[in-house]
């Protein structure tokens, strides 16, 4: 607890009728364990001089424990509430939110959000006043943001908290971190991350704090900014006002804004009780749900286009594609081993367009260091493929967990990434587990736009190219146990996870298997085998082979054997019995399941339960179960199609998932015949 000592001399240096102006922000930490906030604006070899708030003071050395400095920010001075002289934060203190959102864990009282564009300097700032209101509520005292140091300047202009006592606490130094993202990778070394925690986040203080990104637009890049309105937690009020010549204004999910246009032309969106969004499974990102503003500088693909016209010029590829597809007979085969070099020889630095840059490094430069951007590698495949005389196109697009794409904002700061496509086929050659023609989730569905402007869709992949099938074999012995060979195939995004398992040690992998297995106890792993995890064009395979002793109940001259795997059959997504946002799939999505059980000699099926089916728009679910000559045998089809479907099909959503857990639970009744 910070205390001032009323016991020190204070000395007038600048008029006792006159505030000192404080430059810096110092904490003198005193034997006694006191402290004392000021600036330090002299120290001799015995007395050191403070100059606080209040007046001066001066103090012996000896009696002086340590110094911690910390920028002074506008407010830092204040020490109660009666000092505060900010207008908005005193509108802010006479709001009694805490009767407008009994049931929030915190509240987002004023919100400030400006975009200005001038002479080609941009200011964004974003201020907050925050009430805690509960203890889940104190996650909101931690915050960060991004900028671009290489184009910008990122800072916070201040942050404190006014106690519900009355106290004015600003934050330290110390409470901020400024670090670089991708710190381990030199060359990429852009994009920055400010972390800082608010002082005193507890229920029933009010945080205030604001940040600022300041840079200057050019050819690389143009000024753009992406702005959401809402939170997780209710807002009483939040203003985005936005500036500047030559400006292009996108908004989605704008029902519950207010917009005016001043005279001036300034734009100026307004938010009044938002009651926050609810956290829930298979949630869109927010930008599909909250109010999304994008403010873009007209800037046109121009200046993108000559650039990646000059890298083209410079790239002699002649050698490397000669190299690379000497061995190929056909051409499917020649663009498999250009596509094969770009995915599994050029390492992944794993920094999209919008994290670093949507201009690729020349090409050249990364063949001879072995590693690139995810956009360095799009382009490389590309300028490869031009050079061997095809007719690859560059789709420029934004990942779906980003944001939207608008193909009639030319300004190449709104892109993430780069899509290849070959004549009918799309290539995404990120890392080097991806299969030729198979495009990572966050990219399909998407709009995206070619370089002569031309807006284009990114498909999804269809789902019989997507998910697992998993064909297990089962004896079952008279004591109850089970004998099981289990056999798995992955395709598209499955496949993409499994082959990253190449990367483990035998001792690692047989871990991750014995858990995998493990859905009944007692679960013993016997042997494994994996197949086809470098191969970019088959699907990969793991063969599992283990068993379950006692397993199966044996009662008597009965035989109670509960459906076997179908334990990841939960329902734990549908708990609620409402929902609140739409349901959101990122991609098509297809599993087979097929399970025969062979009997003990001597035992005939007395009971099997029936199977389960169930269809809604985008979901469909089949299973059955027969017997046939000392055979038990179980299918299962699930087929989910990729997008954002409305609320309003929760409910039989929920039946089927709800259908699919209870089969999990029912029993398979044997009985021993009678000789």
């Amino acid at each position: 607890m910070r205390k001032f000592l009323a016991l020190l001399i204070v000395l007038p240096l600048f008029g006792m009728s006159k505030t000192p102006k404080i430059l810096t922000r110092d904490i003198v930490y005193l034997k006694n364990g006191e402290e004392i906030m000021g600036s330090v604006v002299k120290i001799t070899g015995d007395s050191l001089l403070i100059l606080t708030g209040h007046g001066n003071i001066k103090l012996a050395r000896g009696a002086v424990l340590s110094i911690e400095s910390s920028k002074r920010r506008p407010g830092d001075m204040w020490e109660k509430v009666s000092d505060i002289k900010d207008t908005l934060l005193l509108r802010a203190l006479k709001i009694n939110v805490d009767s407008i959102f009994p049931s929030a864990g915190y509240v987002n009282i004023f919100v400030r959000k400006s975009f200005k564009l001038n002479n080609g300097n941009y200011e964004y700032t974003e201020r907050k006043i925050i009430k805690i209101l509960k203890e889940r509520g104190k996650r909101a005292a931690n915050r960060f943001f991004r900028y671009h140091h290489r184009y910008e300047k990122g800072e916070i202009v201040f942050a404190r908290t006014v106690t519900k006592d009355g106290r004015v606490v600003s934050i330290l130094d110390n409470a901020i971190e400024d670090a670089s993202v991708f710190s381990n990778y030199p060359d990429y070394d852009d994009l920055h991350r400010i972390k800082f925690a608010i002082p005193e986040g507890e229920p029933g203080n009010i945080l205030d704090y604001e940040i600022k990104i300041t840079g200057k637009s050019s050819g690389k890049h143009p000024a753009l900014r992406r702005i959401l309105m809402g939170d997780n937690d209710p807002t009483y009020e939040e203003i985005v006002s936005i500036s500047g010549p030559n400006l292009i204004i996108k908004t989605e999910n704008a029902e519950n804004l207010k917009a005016d246009t001043s005279q001036s032309g300034e734009v100026v969106f307004t938010l009044r009780n938002h009651p926050g969004y609810i956290r829930e499974p298979h949630i869109p990102p927010l930008h599909y749900i909250l109010p999304a503003i994008t403010v873009a500088e007209r800037a046109g693909l121009d200046y993108y286009r000559a650039y990646l016209d000059t890298l083209l010029a410079n790239f002699d590829a002649e050698r490397l594609i000669d190299s690379l597809a000497s061995r190929a007979l056909t051409l499917e085969d020649t663009v498999f081993a250009l596509y094969r070099f770009v995915a599994q020889s050029i390492n992944r630095v794993p920094a999209d367009g919008n994290s670093f840059s949507m201009f690729p490094k020349a090409p050249g430069k990364v063949i001879k260091n072995s590693m690139g951007s995810e956009v360095d590698k799009a382009f490389l495949l590309y300028a490869i493929l031009k050079k061997d005389g095809l007719s690859p196109e560059l789709i420029l697009t934004t990942s779906k967990d980003l944001w939207n794409t608008y193909p009639d904002i030319q300004n190449i700061s709104q892109f993430s990434g780069i899509i290849v496509k070959l004549d009918s086929v799309y290539l995404d050659p990120v890392n080097d587990r991806m299969p030729l023609g198979y495009v990572r989730p966050e990219y399909q569905g998407t709009r995206g736009v070619t370089l002569d402007g031309t807006s284009v869709e990114i498909p999804f992949i269809p789902y019989e190219r997507e998910g697992e099938t998993n064909f297990m074999n089962i004896t079952l012995t008279n004591t109850g146990d089970l004998l099981v060979s289990d056999k798995y195939l992955y395709r598209g995004e499955d496949g993409v996870m499994v082959r990253s398992l190449k990367q483990y040690r035998k001792v690692e992998l047989e871990k991750l298997l014995e858990q995998s297995v493990n859905w009944a106890p007692g679960t013993v792993l016997d042997s494994f085998s994996l197949s086809d995890l470098q191969d970019l064009r088959i699907p990969p395979r793991i063969s599992l082979y283990y068993h379950i002793p006692e397993y199966a109940i044996v009662a008597n001259d009965l035989i109670l054997l509960k459906m076997p795997d179908l334990t990841e059959y939960t329902a734990s997504d549908v708990g609620a019995t409402e929902r609140f946002n739409p349901l959101y799939f990122s991609r098509n999505y297809r599993r087979i399941k097929d399970i025969v059980i062979n009997l003990p000699p001597g035992y005939m099926v007395r009971y099997i339960p029936e199977g389960f089916k169930g269809r809604v728009k985008f979901m469909s679910f089949n299973s059955l179960l027969f017997k046939d000559s000392g055979k038990v045998h179980y299918s299962d089809e699930t087929i989910r199609f990729g997008g954002i479907y409305e609320k309003s099909l929760y409910p039989d959503y929920r039946k089927i998932v709800e259908g699919m857990a209870r089969l999990r639970d029912n029993y398979i009744v044997l009985q021993r015949m009678k000789r």
